[in-house]
């Protein structure tokens, strides 16, 4: 029963895919000054192994295995921390500490550590992340690397088994992994907006005082156009007619940031896509695995909308364990929690 890990986290459209293009960007400081709001010490810090541990060792060795002891609670740093100006350096302590409590809570979870590791908005291939694959204790199986750097995407394998690429394109990677076809999205914001409606000429007189705006509905289909629903659709039909090209298969799992606006869409265009039925892994609310006595109703830095979820094939595969963690990694040698990213990650053990 292999566990899949999904955890995007929040460059700009730099067409240089670096450790700069990731640092404290507008959403990912937008989420810090959320999360520090609430400054009771509500946040776990798990132990984990310095680089320096067996140090005759291959240098995945190091963090391989789970640490024993107990998690320590922390408030978030300050708000304000996170901001434009944040040493890449430092940011970059704070991811590779990120990967590594997302595998320690993980563990404590699910009990076993994840078999494939995605980051979205990364570029593993770029010579900024050419160490972490030690944090993420596996082998980078395969990179994205498009013209923005928020539309990468890296995939690491565990285990010595590798995932075979069976597909990719604009917000999209899939995988084939131990006869598992798996698909990590970043739904492109353009297929979340409605075209504009043409302007109208100036109305005077009687006619304007009566004038009324329409509420806009969601995915209503504009006048020659389509709805978001049917770009929704589309793009998840391009991608399983791509993979069942590409030899690939059926579809299944989806996961990833959906931009969904609720929690029903995913599953519902995805079913459509395919003619199958795909169910959301996840329901109701959010409890973070790296927070105690926190709760949450969506995965952005609000914590008000379902982006970051996974759904999955009904009809191929069941879902054992699923679990969510926060935007938040160790700062300041632990003693707080700082964001990271804007999106919360997750955990899928599917069989």
């Amino acid at each position: 029963m292999p566990i899949f890990s999904y955890q995007s986290f929040n460059a700009g459209n730099s067409k240089v895919h670096d450790l700069n293009s990731l640092t404290a960007q507008a959403l990912t400081v937008e989420a810090h000054d959320h999360l520090a709001a609430a400054t009771a010490p509500s946040r776990l810090v798990f132990p984990t192994l310095p680089d320096q541990a067996i140090p005759n060792g291959p240098p995945a060795e190091r963090h391989k295995l789970p640490v024993q002891g107990p998690a320590h609670l922390v408030a978030p740093a300050p708000q304000g921390t996170i901001a434009k100006g944040f040493a890449t350096t430092t940011f970059f302590d704070m991811m590779k500490h990120k990967v590594l409590q997302n595998r320690q809570a993980l563990f404590r979870q699910m009990q076993g550590m994840p078999d494939v590791t995605a980051f979205g908005e990364l570029d593993g291939g770029h010579a900024d992340f050419s160490r972490m694959n030690e944090y993420v204790v596996s082998k980078m199986a395969g990179a994205t690397s498009n013209d923005k750097a928020c539309n990468n995407f890296t995939v690491y394998c565990a285990n010595g088994a590798n995932a075979d690429c069976v597909g990719q394109g604009e917000g999209w990677y899939a995988i084939r992994y131990l006869g598992y076809v798996v698909v990590f999205v970043h739904v492109p914001n353009k297929l979340m907006k409605s075209p504009k409606p043409p302007k109208q000429g100036a109305v005077r007189g009687v006619a304007a005082q009566r004038q009324t705006v329409a509420a806009a509905k969601p995915y209503a289909r504009p006048a020659g156009g389509q709805s978001t629903e049917d770009r929704l659709v589309k793009f998840y039909q391009d991608i399983a007619s791509t993979i069942i090209r590409n030899g690939g298969g059926t579809i299944d799992l989806i996961m990833g940031d959906t931009n969904q606006s609720s929690g029903g869409v995913t599953p519902r265009v995805v079913s459509k896509a395919t003619g199958l039925t795909f169910n959301n892994a996840h329901a109701g609310a959010i409890v973070p695995i790296d927070s105690y006595n926190v709760s949450v109703g969506g995965t952005n830095a609000k914590g008000d909308k379902l982006y970051d979820v996974a759904v999955y094939n009904a009809a191929t595969v069941k879902v054992s364990k699923v679990c969510y963690w926060s935007q938040l990694a160790p700062f300041n040698n632990g003693s707080a929690v700082a964001a990271v990213t804007d999106h919360m990650g997750l955990a899928i053990q599917i069989e």
